[in-house]
C-alpha cells in the first residue's frame, strides 16, 4: 500500500478490491496451464513432458458410509499440499495483471488485489467496475470463477465520505463494501490505522501466553524456544507494515503482553517495571524489533535483494561528489500521517541513521540491533532531513 499511501497523502481517493476465487486450485485447466508453460515460459522437452505426466491420468472418488464411488478422471485442478502446486498456479495466473489495464493488480498465490486512485469516490468506483469487467473476461478464458460473496471492496480517503457508495459488480453480482478486510494474514482498515489488526493480534497473543502459563512445568529453555520460535513470530508477522499503528496505546498493550511473557518464563514479580523486566530477561522491546525489521527491509531494497516492485519505497541519492553520504537516500516531506508513518518515510530515516556497509542482511540486522542511536530513535522527534541520531538524550529536533 506504499503507492496508495502516497496517493492519499496527495489528496486522492484510493479504491481496492480483494478478489476470492471459488476453489481456485481445483479449477485450473490442465490444457490451458500446459499451453502457458510452453508458449509463455518456453518450457519444452522432457520438463514439459514430465509436467504433463504429473497432471494427467489423475483420478478421484468419494466414500460415503464406507461405500466408494467409481473413479473419475480429473481434467482440472492442481494437487494441493505440494510444493509445486502454488508455483504452477502462480504461472497460470501470471498474465492476469496484463489483462487488467485499468487498475494495478497484485497476486500472491490465489490472493488477488486490484486497486486504483482518482479524484473522487465515483471516479474510483467506475474504474474498479471497469477493472472487474476485465477480470471477469480473463476468468472466462481461464476457467476461474470469482466468488462475489467473498470478494470485498474498500475506499481509502483522507476525509470521511458522506453519501452512498456506488455499486461494485462482477458478472452482474454485487460486491460488498467494507471498512476492514483481511489480506495475507493482516487486517487492513480504510484509514490504515491498523487498530483492528492489533486488537485481533492482542487477543491471540493473550491466548498463546496462557499456553506458556500452562507449560510452566517445562524447563526454561523449552519455554524460551516455544515463545521465540512459535509464539512471537506469529505476533511480529508483517511487523514493518502494521508497526506504524497510529494508536500507541494499542501497540503498548502488545508490549505489556510481551513483558508479561518474560515475567512468566523467568518467574519475575508482577510489579517489576517493564523496562527492568526486559533488562533482566535481556529481551528487546517490540518497538526496537520493529525498527530493526525496517532497517533490514530497507537494506534489502537498497541492495536490490527484494522484488523490483518495492524499488519505489526509497529514493536513492545519485551523487558522485558527496562520497561521505553517497549511500544515503532522500527523505521526503509529507502532509499526513498516511506517509509519515509509512515504510518509505520511516525506513529512509532509519537507513540514513545507520552505516549501510555490511556483508549481508543478517549482519546488518545484528548491527542495527546493537545500535544505540536506533534504540533512542523516536520518529516523532527525529529530523527527517538530517537523519542523524540525537546529540543528547534531552535534545529534541523541532
Amino acid at each position: 500500500m506504499a503507492t496508495g499511501r502516497r496517493a492519499i497523502d496527495n489528496k486522492l481517493v484510493v479504491g481496492a478490491v480483494f478478489i476470492d476465487f471459488q476453489k481456485a486450485f481445483d479449477c485450473v485447466s490442465h490444457s490451458i496451464l500446459l499451453y502457458k508453460l510452453e508458449h509463455n515460459f518456453g518450457i519444452t522437452g522432457n520438463l514439459l513432458a514430465w509436467l504433463r505426466d504429473y497432471l494427467s491420468d489423475r483420478e478421484q472418488y468419494t466414500v460415503i458410509n464406507g461405500v466408494s464411488s467409481e473413479n473419475t478422471k480429473v481434467a482440472y485442478g492442481i494437487p494441493q499440499g505440494s510444493v509445486l502446486g502454488p508455483i504452477l498456479f502462480a504461472l497460470y495466473t501470471s498474465d492476469l495483471p496484463k489483462a487488467v489495464n485499468t487498475a494495478t493488480t497484485f497476486l500472491y498465490a490465489d490472493d488477488t488485489t486490484m486497486y486504483c486512485d482518482g479524484e473522487s469516490v465515483d471516479q474510483v468506483t467506475a474504474t474498479l467496475n471497469k477493472a472487474l469487467e476485465e477480470l471477469a473476461l480473463w476468468c472466462k478464458h481461464n476457467s476461474l470463477v470469482p466468488h462475489p460473496k467473498k470478494c470485498e471492496g474498500m475506499i481509502f480517503k483522507r476525509n470521511h465520505f458522506i453519501g452512498p457508495l456506488g455499486s461494485l459488480k462482477i458478472n452482474q453480482h454485487l460486491i460488498k463494501w467494507c471498512s476492514s478486510s483481511k489480506l495475507l494474514g493482516v487486517t487492513i482498515d480504510n484509514k490504515l490505522t491498523w487498530t483492528k489488526h492489533i486488537s485481533e493480534l492482542k487477543r491471540g497473543f493473550v491466548n498463546k501466553l496462557n499456553l506458556i502459563k500452562r507449560s510452566r512445568f517445562l524447563p526454561r529453555n523449552s519455554l524460551l524456544d516455544l515463545y521465540f520460535k512459535v509464539i512471537l513470530p506469529s505476533v511480529t508477522y508483517a511487523l514493518p507494515i502494521w508497526g506504524c499503528c497510529t494508536n500507541k496505546n494499542e501497540f503498548n498493550s502488545l508490549e505489556s503482553i510481551h513483558c508479561r511473557a518474560a515475567r512468566v518464563i523467568y518467574n519475575l514479580p508482577r510489579d517489576m517495571p517493564s523496562e527492568d523486566v526486559r533488562k533482566t530477561a535481556n529481551w528487546d522491546s517490540l518497538f526496537d524489533t520493529y525498527k530493526v525489521r525496517i532497517a533490514t527491509l530497507i537494506y534489502n531494497i537498497y541492495n536490490r535483494i527484494t522484488p523490483s516492485c518495492l524499488e519505489h519505497i526509497i529514493q536513492r541519492k545519485e551523487s558522485k561528489y558527496d562520497l561521505r553520504h553517497q549511500h544515503r537516500v532522500s527523505v521526503q516531506r509529507f502532509e499526513t500521517y498516511y506517509m509519515k508513518n509509512s515504510i518509505s518515510y520511516r525506513g529512509s530515516i532509519v537507513w540514513n541513521l545507520l552505516e549501510p556497509s555490511a556483508v549481508s542482511a543478517r549482519d546488518y540486522a545484528k548491527r542495527a540491533k546493537k545500535s544505540h542511536a536506533l534504540r533512542n530513535l523516536n520518529f516523532n522527534e527525529e529530523s527527517p532531513q538530517m537523519g542523524r541520531p540525537q546529540i543528547d538524550s534531552d535534545f529534541v529536533f523541532y
